[in-house]
């Protein structure tokens, strides 16, 4: 049996043209009947066409026209299609514009980047960036905080510590957004100095008058008040002899500089902290200057401050840091014995140094009117006696880093001082 042949191209394929037996008869054939066309729809179709709209555009300016004519109201044809053509307009508007910068490679008509462009305003906003009220309240706090710490011998650099304490909290603080961008970094420098000579001005009059004038105060009271108006609470009992030494080291500086005094290299009006950091009307005319006090802005180290650091760099080379060592007692018990014999009337109450216990005792006077002392709270360490002439004293450990004290006479004091 031989094998079929294969597929020839002469073979002529079934067309639907063939009849035969068992062949379905052809179906007639059907026109089309026209469908009536919304002369609406053709003007939006030839409007789309001369704007150079795209098939997305047509299909929504045909939505907005099927909307208007299936919502009741009475929205007219009119204001349907004037609506149509308003949107188509805009589309044609967005083309030309997109057109016309990639024409130029991206560029204005003034030849500059846009990039450029946004960037100038860029500039512009960063040169109105302003420190909001609660980072101002916040940089001033920390910065009373930092020129009252019983450690402190560079008053001068007191910007300095304020601004590396905060960039190391940024976040906590809520200042991260102040840092990384030049401009407002340059507005955060100019606000740190400024608050840094406020308050050194005002740390400089809180010194002032407490040893001279109507307001002149014992050195255990001026340590107390000075510990509530610039570390917004109270000092430990473990602190407190720091604190105390630091302001008597002070206070015998100014009370031998007198003339400093008056003399602020900023010259810089002293204000709260509430009209430091909530007003935002211009400051006042400064105060007027004092007979004797030195008026204008003093530079070249003459001022209070400088000289106060000038000091102390002076007297550490001498003396060494540790202010709890040998070379540093003596001057530091001179220094409590002068204070005390000036101002302990002002407070009732006087601080000396125990040569026998190597520590700073502090002994509340008692007031002549009473018939009873001024008690300091008692310790298992340190029992008090009653009487008309006793005094009760609380020894402070003058070893390592002012090491833990007992509670003390300061602690009463400031709880009642803090209510």
């Amino acid at each position: 049996m031989s094998s079929p042949e294969p597929f020839s191209g002469n073979l002529t394929p079934h067309t639907s043209s063939d009849t035969g037996p068992g062949s379905p008869n052809p179906l007639p054939a059907v026109s089309p009947t026209p469908q009536p066309v919304d002369p609406a729809i053709l003007f939006i179709d030839r409007l789309a066409l001369q704007a150079g709209l795209n098939q997305e555009e047509v299909l929504k300016l045909r939505s907005l026209y099927q909307l208007g004519v299936s919502l009741p109201g009475s929205m007219t044809q009119a204001d349907i299609m004037t609506r149509v053509f308003a949107l188509a307009c805009q589309f044609s508007m967005e083309h030309r514009t997109l057109a016309a910068f990639q024409a130029t490679g991206g560029s204005t008509p003034g030849g500059g980047p846009t990039g450029g462009l946004y960037r100038e305003l860029t500039i512009r906003l960063e040169g109105s960036f302003q420190l909001t009220k609660e980072q101002k309240l916040t940089t001033r706090r920390i910065t009373q905080d930092q020129i009252y710490k019983h450690s402190r011998t560079a008053f001068k650099a007191l910007h300095h510590d304020v601004d590396k304490y905060v960039r190391s909290k940024a976040v906590q603080l809520s200042m991260d957004n102040v840092f990384g961008q030049p401009a407002r970094e340059a507005k955060w420098t100019s606000e740190i100095k400024r608050t840094a000579s406020n308050v050194r001005n005002s740390f400089r009059i809180d010194i002032r008058d407490s040893i001279i004038g109507k307001k002149q105060l014992s050195l255990e009271k001026f340590t107390a008040e000075l510990a509530i108006k610039y570390r917004h609470g109270i000092i430990s009992s473990q602190k407190l002899q720091g604190y105390l030494i630091h302001n008597v080291l002070l206070r015998r500086f100014a009370f031998e500089n007198k003339a400093l005094l008056g003399v602020d290299a900023d010259n810089e009006e002293s204000l709260s902290e509430d009209e430091d950091t909530y007003q935002d009307t211009p400051r006042g005319k400064r105060r007027r200057t004092s007979p004797g006090q030195t008026k204008g802005r003093i530079g070249g180290g003459a001022d209070f401050w400088s000289r106060v650091d000038a000091w102390f760099s002076k007297q550490i080379a001498e003396r060494g840091d540790d202010f709890t060592g040998v070379s540093w007692k003596g001057y530091i018990d001179e220094s409590i014995q002068l204070d005390n014999e000036r101002y302990a009337q002002f407070a009732g109450g006087t601080v000396e140094f125990d040569a026998a216990s190597n520590g700073i005792t502090y002994s509340p006077t008692v007031q002549s009117n009473s018939s009873q002392p001024i008690p300091g709270p008692s310790t298992s360490a340190h029992s008090l006696t009653t009487g008309p002439s006793s005094q009760a004293s609380s020894v402070f450990n003058f070893s390592g880093s002012f090491g833990n004290t007992p509670p003390t006479y300061i602690d009463t004091y400031l709880q009642h001082f803090q209510q």
